[in-house]
């Protein structure tokens, strides 16, 4: 029997269905700080950058961590994830390259669009193969590779 609109829920879907909306619920608790200074803080902020990539998406996300007299204070600056494209075809070696790419474009456009002068930049990828990549020479690598570790390596410092 083809599934359609008009058709009802299964008891197994619709417990999951009931379970995301009372999910949905408890997202009224979630707070976000909108403002990205701490009130008290000691010192300039680090700046922290986390990529990743798997077969089907990839993505980065930004911190900043203040010091202040409380403790330390971490603010989400932004984030942003994609899709790995289907004709790929699940390769997770560039997908951890695009993620990267990703958190350098974040680092870049910060600095271009914020007064925040940041005392230290550290980027996390969790992948030997890229953090390789990026430390040797763009040119050996195949077209892909070689633009993308070109663009990562003028966005940010090898030592970050």
């Amino acid at each position: 029997m083809k599934d359609s609109w008009d058709t009802a829920l299964s008891d197994a879907l619709r417990e999951d269905a009931i379970k995301l909306f009372e999910e949905y619920g408890q997202l009224a608790k979630v707070k976000f700080t909108r403002a990205l200074t701490s009130p008290s803080f000691t010192d300039g902020p680090l700046a922290i950058t986390f990529s990743d990539g798997s077969e089907h998406t990839y993505g980065a996300v930004m911190y900043l961590r203040w010091s202040s007299d409380q403790g330390p204070v971490i603010r989400l600056v932004e984030s942003k994830a994609k899709l790995t494209p289907l004709d790929q075809g699940g390769d997770a070696v560039k997908a951890e390259m695009c993620g990267a790419v990703f958190a350098s474009r974040l680092k870049k456009y910060f600095e271009l669009h914020s007064r925040i002068q940041i005392q230290r930049w550290y980027h996390f990828v969790d992948s030997q193969t890229i953090l390789g990549a990026i430390q040797r020479e763009s040119y050996g690598y195949q077209t892909f590779f070689a633009n993308r570790i070109g663009e990562i390596q003028s966005n940010t410092r090898v030592q970050d």
